[in-house]
């Protein structure tokens, strides 16, 4: 019950996460654990309560959610110092089983490319910006909204998003054209953050929401800011893309987008990688001037 009035008093989780994380804890987690001393909860008993209760009538991808949440409210919870250890600090889907829910298809299509791209021209210069520079980057709606001016280098061309903005807890050197930096700097700096409205905060995520929210109206798709992200990959994937891109095979797209590699796939991200990603968001570009 704590995590649910957090959630919803602090405005920096969106409507949908709220919303989401909310129908999550009501229908599934305190049915199972209202009861359960937090001294008790381990490995074993979530595998015992969570996973193999709701195997049986949810998807993965659902188990994964509610999971997700509760890492979330423990998380926060020992940051809080409302608790002294976390106890699912190391716990993921893959503690319990291997297979990894299929990925839902995005609701923006390549072939929605060009009618999304007019409809981004027609926005405000600080939506617009931050609309291409999401549709351009792949980026997630939080590194997006947490970037700050510190974090872009016109001599190097690089945007660096520091691990406590991503995903993954990791660092985040992402090569950009200078296209993408003079895009940037066309905004008025009024502070720290690059999307704000007064510079000291940044913009908050619910207010992004409802930006992704009336471009979706403007468009006729009901679409979020992760549907972006998964139109730009599809793009890169494409095979009428991979034909114009030529290089940008699925190794380089997922190290764009952040994603996790391991093994012989990080040994990739050297000097010469990193151009080549490089001049993939340049063709990329050129595939959304041309939509």
């Amino acid at each position: 019950m704590w995590f649910m009035q957090h959630i919803d008093a602090d405005k920096t989780y969106s409507e949908a996460y709220v919303s989401t994380a909310s129908s999550y804890i009501g229908n599934h987690l305190l049915s199972q654990f209202a009861q359960v001393p937090l001294k008790d909860i381990d490995k074993p008993l979530l595998y015992k309560l969570l996973y193999i209760r709701m195997q049986e009538e949810y998807a993965l991808s659902t188990i994964k959610g509610v999971l997700s949440v509760l890492k979330t409210a423990f998380t926060r919870a020992k940051e809080l110092g409302l608790i002294a250890s976390n106890p699912l600090e190391k716990i993921t889907l893959r503690s319990f089983t291997t297979t990894q829910p299929e990925a839902r298809p995005g609701n923006l299509k390549p072939h929605d490319l060009p009618v999304l791209v007019a409809a981004i021209h027609q926005q405000a210069k600080a939506k617009r910006v931050f609309f291409m520079t999401q549709l351009l980057h792949g980026t997630r709606i939080g590194e997006t909204a947490l970037a700050e001016w510190r974090h872009f280098f016109s001599n190097a061309l690089e945007w660096c998003l520091p691990p406590e903005n991503t995903k993954n807890g990791k660092e985040h050197r992402l090569p950009i054209t200078q296209h993408a930096m003079d895009l940037i700097n066309s905004l008025p700096r009024k502070g720290r953050y690059i999307f704000s409205v007064k510079g000291d905060k940044p913009i908050s995520k619910r207010t992004v929401e409802r930006w992704y929210q009336a471009l979706s109206d403007d468009i006729g798709i009901k679409f979020t800011s992760h549907d972006m992200r998964k139109l730009a990959r599809d793009c890169w994937q494409d095979k009428k893309s991979r034909d114009r891109l030529g290089f940008l095979i699925m190794e380089r797209g997922e190290m764009l987008l952040n994603h996790e590699r391991d093994g012989l796939d990080k040994r990739y991200m050297h000097k010469y990688s990193r151009e080549q990603m490089r001049k993939a968001l340049g063709e990329w570009e050129l595939c959304i001037d041309c939509s």
